[in-house]
């Protein structure tokens, strides 16, 4: 029994030293990130930074944060962020936020606001710490200014490492956005379409150059996107739905080649309220218009590919402009 014991208190011991060592390397990880922005000419602010949670976790906390760029453009801050590491699984790690962060840009404050925000990372046990998963989740989330504002239901973002090299897989759900009131009433006098969308969902994989890991989050050069398959596009907003899937190819230069097919019901009411707020010219929403009933040919559901070929993008027969770069 005495040497049970004894055996008992030098592993006790063993694991409390192990404790203390991690957690002061977790917080001097923390210190040391924002002493590498305040070299960088960031304004950083803060009024405590902690780490507790023994004998199973890391919890680090940090009070009163202000962050604000070398231009001093932007500033963001936040009464207090949290991070959550178990003591014996240190390579997963979870975010706690508070119900309101601000930023400011340019003299303009924008407050986040939200309920139940919280997000999660993973990474590989192995010498490069190569990314495994990242989730973030919240049961609402609003953005607020002086000017709008908009808030969403339930909200889950999720990004994880694919068995292809250098894919990942990402899945956005977002449910209830509901628009500035103004907005809505400009874009929709007559209430075609209601206040809130009721479900944007996408489900998409990216290929890159590189492996996400230590390496390239610390010294770059940054991974670039070779290729994206879209899986599942779906936005459901009264009587109107969209759905898109489709892949598209990056070469070096970011130009885009390949084809998504565009699905839609209802979508002249969007045309009209696009327009209504002048985010479409009337002429050119009158020729999408057109194109789009003479392609439906008498259906009340429109399919439609979106081509991408030698920089310009396409949709059916309507030519677009230039494709968006991707690097």
């Amino acid at each position: 029994m005495r040497r049970l014991f004894i055996i008992v208190m030098v592993l006790a011991m063993v694991y409390g030293g192990y404790w203390f060592v991690g957690a002061r390397t977790v917080e001097g990880g923390a210190q040391d990130a924002l002493a590498d922005l305040t070299t960088q000419g960031w304004d950083v602010k803060f009024s405590e930074l902690g780490t507790r949670g023994f004998p199973s976790r890391f919890d680090t906390t940090i009070s009163d944060l202000s962050l604000t760029t070398p231009d001093g453009l932007l500033t963001y801050q936040a009464p207090f962020l949290q991070a959550f590491a178990l003591s014996y699984q240190p390579n997963k790690v979870i975010a706690a936020f508070p119900p309101r962060q601000t930023l400011t840009f340019a003299g303009q404050s924008v407050t986040l606001g939200s309920e139940g925000l919280r997000a999660s990372a993973a990474v590989k046990a192995n010498a490069g710490l190569s990314f495994d998963a990242a989730t973030a989740e919240a049961k609402m989330l609003s953005l607020a200014s002086d000017v709008a504002g908009v808030r969403t239901g339930k909200t889950l973002l999720a990004l994880r490492a694919a068995a292809i090299p250098n894919t990942y897989d990402s899945y956005l759900s977002v449910e209830k956005i509901t628009l500035p009131d103004d907005f809505w009433q400009q874009m929709f006098p007559h209430g075609a379409l209601p206040l809130s969308i009721d479900t944007l969902r996408l489900n998409a994989t990216a290929t890159l150059d590189q492996e996400l890991n230590r390496i390239t989050f610390t010294e770059g050069p940054p991974p670039v996107l070779t290729a994206l398959k879209l899986t599942e596009l779906v936005l459901n907003w009264g009587d109107l739905t969209i759905q898109a899937e489709g892949a598209l190819d990056i070469d070096q230069n970011g130009i885009p080649a390949g084809k998504i097919t565009v699905t839609a019901t209802e979508w002249e009411d969007l045309l009209t309220g696009l327009t209504n707020v002048g985010l479409l010219e009337p002429g050119i929403a009158d020729t999408y218009r057109n194109m789009g009933t003479l392609l439906a040919e008498g259906s009340e559901t429109l399919t439609v590919p979106l081509t991408f070929q030698n920089g310009f993008m396409s949709l059916g027969a309507l030519p677009m402009g230039l494709a968006p770069r991707f690097r």
